[in-house]
């Protein structure tokens, strides 16, 4: 498959989701907030659910989440897993941490491509990912493409 094939791939998957160029990142966080909402409590549920403790109410937690600028309860760490299924597009996590400096998380289906989306992580001041920053340095992608 050709760069130019692949990219026409993701690009209309994520037309299909309601992404589109022209969004502001407010506009898109707001829904990609929304589709993460709606995966937790789709059919999927347990595939979530079973991940928090007994002391966890899920789906008000779920509720808070669908809210702007919240993000650091205990559905923060969900996050990934949900927005790889969303997305059909697996991650590869970058972490500060020295003993799991990579966390990778794919898809529960078919991914539409095998190259990860990289997100930074940080672990200081509440540990989740509460920020969209704007990366204007250009990244290599060496031998993918």
């Amino acid at each position: 498959m050709s760069t130019r094939d692949v990219l026409a791939l993701v690009v209309n998957s994520l037309l299909s989701i309601g992404i589109t160029t022209n969004m502001t990142i407010p506009q898109l966080a707001s829904l990609l907030r929304e589709l993460v909402v709606e995966e937790w409590i789709s059919d999927h549920i347990d595939s979530y659910i079973n991940f928090v403790t007994d002391s966890v109410d899920f789906l008000a937690e779920v509720k808070q989440f669908g809210q702007s600028g919240y993000h650091y309860g205990p559905l923060g760490d969900l996050m990934p897993m949900a927005m790889a299924n969303v997305l059909h597009m697996p991650f590869a996590i970058v972490t500060s941490e020295p003993h799991s400096p990579l966390i990778g998380v794919c898809p529960s289906g078919n991914p539409i491509i095998d190259l990860p989306l990289f997100l930074a992580y940080t672990s200081f001041g509440v540990g989740h990912y509460n920020e969209a920053v704007i990366v204007t340095k250009d990244v290599s992608l060496g031998n993918y493409w």
